[in-house]
């Protein structure tokens, strides 16, 4: 089938960056712009939107994210009478089939709901709940390859309304359980923001960062403070406690988001082995809201890969490596960009 894209911006280049993987045998003939900036876009001519009529093509996609925009193109569609189907990219999910060793996603097939392999595509990337899709795409990137490279995280960028939320979890579910003899350990602590806010409350903490430089971060911060009971490590998650040291309590903020459901399930497994009986375990993490299944988005430029467990999923992986659910908090409420998610947090019981 022939293509037609509308739009020549940032959308239109992240589609393309995943449209090549997945086109099958279709093929982009054109692009249009409401006014004409460029002639050539991608290797191939640019329209106006007088032109419709003229050109032959199977499928026009408006990849436009703006709503103003995209009332404007609707009337003009609409008063063109267009005989093709037209999908909004924005607002639609595709259909995804296997042929031999490759995927091709169909753009005229978009459901509302569909229970196979599918993908959506959003600005900066993809969405898809098939494994091997991702793969297919994602070629060699990889969760830990895209935290090792990070140099800089705190737990109070990005909202700040989520760093006061996960604090007065850490406040009503957690301290109150800690005890001035314990050892906790801590799994991700980032740039130490909550490893040091627990600090006072336990005798000595050992916290895992995948990245060296966010680490050296923390360390920094750490020793300006004057705190002196907290030990750092660089490692991966799925490393941890390697020595058999066994813990009183545990946190883990945003963990399993970046780790696939066979990793999370082997890093839920570890941090189980390493607690003593009746040690607790404080959680939180990005879910979503499918029913029972894992969303993955994934942005090529970053070399992001999320995993977006259902809480479903979320909490039997938790359940069953032995843990009981003590409490549950929504951290942040449930969004629909680019599909339904949102952050909770969990209190479990070995």
């Amino acid at each position: 089938m022939d293509i037609l894209v509308w739009g020549t911006g940032r959308y239109s280049n992240d589609f393309l960056m995943y449209w090549e993987a997945l086109k099958g045998k279709d093929e982009i003939v054109g692009y249009i712009e409401s006014k004409r900036a460029k002639y050539v876009f991608n290797g191939k001519r640019v329209y106006l939107p007088s032109d419709l009529k003229n050109l032959k093509y199977d499928i026009l996609v408006v990849a436009v994210q703006d709503k103003a925009f995209l009332y404007e193109i609707r009337k003009i569609i609409h008063r063109l009478k267009l005989d093709v189907t037209v999908v909004f990219l924005s607002e639609a999910i595709f259909p995804v089939v296997k042929t031999d060793n490759s995927y091709k996603v169909e753009l005229d097939k978009s459901v509302s709901d569909i229970t196979d392999d599918f993908v959506e595509f959003f600005n900066p990337g993809i969405v898809t709940n098939s494994t091997e899709l991702l793969d297919y795409i994602k070629n060699d990137a990889s969760s830990e390859k895209y935290w090792t490279s990070q140099t800089r995280y705190s737990s109070k960028n990005g909202l700040s309304a989520m760093f006061m939320a996960q604090q007065r979890m850490i406040d009503s579910s957690f301290i109150p359980l800690l005890k001035s003899t314990d050892d906790v350990i801590e799994i991700g602590c980032g740039s130490g923001d909550f490893t040091r806010y627990i600090s006072p409350f336990v005798e000595h903490i050992d916290a895992y960062e995948l990245s060296a430089s966010i680490l050296k971060d923390a360390q920094t911060i750490t020793e300006e403070y004057g705190i002196d009971n907290i030990s750092y490590y660089c490692g991966s998650a799925k490393e941890i406690n390697s020595s058999g040291k066994k813990y009183d309590s545990a946190m883990m903020l945003g963990v399993l988001v970046y780790n696939t459901l066979a990793d999370s399930q082997l890093i839920i497994k570890k941090v189980y082995d390493a607690l003593k009986p009746e040690g607790y375990l404080l959680v939180r993490d990005s879910l979503s809201m499918s029913e029972n299944e894992t969303i993955y988005a994934y942005k090529k430029e970053e070399g992001y890969i999320g995993s977006y467990h259902s809480m479903r999923i979320y909490e039997e992986m938790y359940e069953d490596a032995g843990f009981k659910l003590v409490s549950e908090e929504t951290i942040l409420q449930y969004s629909q960009e680019p599909f339904m998610w949102g952050i909770n947090g969990y209190l479990f019981k070995k």
